[in-house]
């Protein structure tokens, strides 16, 4: 019944219909909760779905029931690298190679520290445009500064409804600060 389940689970899968997919091998699991397999392809269902944390928990459960398993090393060092955990992925890629050196994929060899280096770069380089970059812009402003200006910013920003930013704190925090509206618009005073 679990491998039956497993099977139209895969079936889900091809049909890029990965909700069902994670429940058919949810379901698998319960009847065989020892294959590794279901625990693996789960986890690759949850990476298409974008929940990395949950494919890093089945890919560990998946490599705990079979250390030798290398998709699974696979899929948790492609769900570490979604969350950013670039040592944790690095080293469940060169596990995944040490496990069966002679699979195709494994003749590749890698610098993880140089590709962990040029995403870094194109995250720091990457051209935002309208909201987005402009909250890149105070996200760093905000990560690069003392205690006054964040508290500064944080008082100005929340006393004025979001319509004025200030990063002076003597200036802010002897004073309330009054919303200011864009030019052209009208400021509106909302009862609760």
């Amino acid at each position: 019944m679990a491998k039956e389940l497993a099977a139209q689970a895969k079936e889900a899968f091809v049909d890029d219909d990965f909700d069902v997919a994670v429940d058919l091998y949810s379901k698998a699991i319960d009847l065989d909760p020892n294959c590794a397999d279901f625990f693996a392809d789960r986890a690759q269902a949850y990476i298409k779905l974008q929940n990395f944390t949950e494919a890093v928990a089945d890919a560990k459960k998946a490599i705990e029931l079979d250390p030798s398993l290398t998709k699974a090393y696979l899929r948790k060092g492609t769900a570490c690298m979604k969350l950013e955990e670039y040592r944790t992925a690095k080293t469940a890629f060169e596990k995944e190679v040490s496990v069966r050196p002679a699979y195709p994929s494994s003749k590749k060899v890698k610098d993880w520290d140089k590709i962990e280096a040029e995403v870094k770069k194109q995250e720091k380089d990457e051209k935002l445009e309208g909201d987005a970059a402009l909250n890149k812009f105070f996200r760093e402003i905000y990560s690069n500064a003392d205690e006054d200006m964040r508290r500064a910013m944080s008082k100005s920003f929340v006393e004025s409804n979001g319509t004025v930013l200030s990063t002076d704190w003597k200036e802010v925090g002897a004073k309330k600060i009054e919303s200011t509206p864009p030019d052209g618009m009208e400021l509106k005073k909302w009862e609760i």
